[in-house]
Parts: C-alpha cells; sequence; structure tokens
C-alpha cells in the first residue's frame, strides 16, 4: 500500500468495468496536459478504447485512492518480439 500526499491509502489492483469513468477522467487530464506541451501522442481515441477490452482481459491495472486513479497501466505478455 502507498500513501497518497493528502494522507489517503492507495493501492495497486486490477481495473475493473466500474472503474472506467474515473480512468478516462484521469487519462483526458492527461491528455490535455500533454497537448499543452507539445506532445499530442494520445488522443480521445487512443488509449481510451481499449481501456474495456484490457479490463476484460484482466491487463489493466490501476492506482487507486477510492476517489481518484492516480495511474494506470497495461501489462502483457508478448510471445515474440514482432509484437511489439
Amino acid at each position: 500500500m502507498l500513501m497518497h500526499k493528502g494522507g489517503r491509502a492507495m493501492q495497486w489492483r486490477k481495473a475493473q468495468t466500474a472503474d472506467l469513468p474515473r480512468i478516462r477522467a484521469s487519462f483526458t487530464a492527461v491528455i490535455e496536459d500533454m497537448e499543452r506541451g507539445g506532445v499530442p501522442i494520445w488522443d480521445a481515441h487512443y488509449p481510451s478504447e481499449a481501456f474495456p477490452a484490457d479490463i476484460e482481459a484482466g491487463n489493466l491495472f490501476i492506482l487507486d485512492d477510492g476517489a481518484t486513479v492516480a495511474a494506470a497501466f497495461a501489462l502483457f505478455e508478448l510471445e515474440d518480439a514482432d509484437d511489439v
């Protein structure tokens, strides 16, 4: 378990479908910040459209404090280097 700056406990866990609104809100804020900084590598479609399938496959993990999603990542097993 990690501690949030505001004293709230945070934990890594597998994302669930019910988390989608908070995950998307967090990524929207990141995307807007990246665009302001001149780094437009993500948009309204990617990576957000991949989240439901990543959750279904059990590959999406979030850092959650119960109110916000502070971080998220998808973890995949690759079969060979051509999958990268």
